[in-house]
């Protein structure tokens, strides 16, 4: 598949789950689409969020969990991709290292 072809599918995911995940996600959370990871073969796609505050990760994936049809029907309604990928969110740790990294070195250069 060309790499031009796959970028798109990605970004639309990427674009389309955002707008899901703001429609769906209650206030006083806020979830972020960090990046799309897809397939080669365009047989699955993994959607990686970061959530804030912390604390509600674990409730956020469980609503995700319960309305994962209701995006997929989202997904067939926005887009027109003959064959969607299986889908899966995921917490995006890299994220979260990257934040509590960046934590540590101001934390070490205030001394």
């Amino acid at each position: 598949m060309s790499d031009l072809r796959n970028q798109k599918i990605r970004s639309l995911l990427e674009r389309l789950a955002a707008q899901f995940l703001r429609e769906t996600i209650g206030p006083g959370t806020i979830t972020t689409v960090t990046q799309v990871k897809l397939s080669d073969s365009l047989e699955g796609a993994s959607i990686f969020i970061t959530v804030f505050p912390e604390k509600n990760e674990r409730a956020v994936l469980d609503v995700i969990k319960e309305r994962h049809h209701e995006f997929m029907e989202f997904l067939i309604k926005n887009t027109n991709i003959k064959f969607l990928p299986s889908i899966v969110f995921k917490i995006d740790r890299g994220e979260k290292n990257r934040q509590r990294i960046e934590e540590l070195l101001l934390k070490e250069n205030k001394k």
